[in-house]
């Protein structure tokens, strides 16, 4: 019966720290003359994405893998590039990106300024994990499983 207990223990114990939010990135910046803002992340699976351009301003967000993300920065275009993920013209996007493989990954942010006048956009972005975290959740699902199956054992053979 104490193995079941510690088990379900753990279980929960799981179950809390899969659901812990872990802080990624947070920034928020002024798209200047630059014409993008570029954040660099190590992940893989999915990250969650939260990006807003200030004022009513138009923003595009690409997701390159580590080489197109120098070949960006060295050009300074995103002609020879091949985005794993797009989109563009929008006010603000929220939601997950999936990235395919454990690297490096530039997350890039172009300010849609129309008006030579208006020649600054501020913008915020925070990238965080995706919730919960699989490994973890995981483990949850394994350990009561575990002090499930050992509890009827116990019961069913302690008659």
């Amino acid at each position: 019966m104490r193995k079941v207990k510690i088990l379900f223990i753990l279980g929960i114990a799981l179950l809390l720290v899969s659901f812990v939010p872990g802080s990624f990135t947070n920034r928020g910046d002024v798209i200047d003359r630059d014409p993008f803002s570029c954040i660099l992340v190590n992940g893989s699976g999915n990250l969650w994405v939260e990006v807003y351009g200030r004022d009513n301003r138009n923003i595009s967000l690409y997701v390159l893998d580590y080489d197109d993300t120098l070949s960006l920065v060295e050009e300074g275009n995103l002609e020879n590039t091949a985005p794993l993920f797009s989109i563009e013209n929008v006010e603000s996007f929220v939601g997950p990106i999936s990235l395919p493989e454990p690297s490096w990954y530039g997350v890039i942010v172009q300010a849609n300024i129309s008006n030579p006048d208006l020649s600054n956009m501020r913008y915020d972005i925070y990238i965080t994990r995706e919730l919960p975290h699989k490994i973890p959740f995981s483990l949850f699902i394994s350990s009561e499983i575990l002090a499930f199956c050992l509890l009827v054992y116990t019961k069913t053979w302690s008659r």
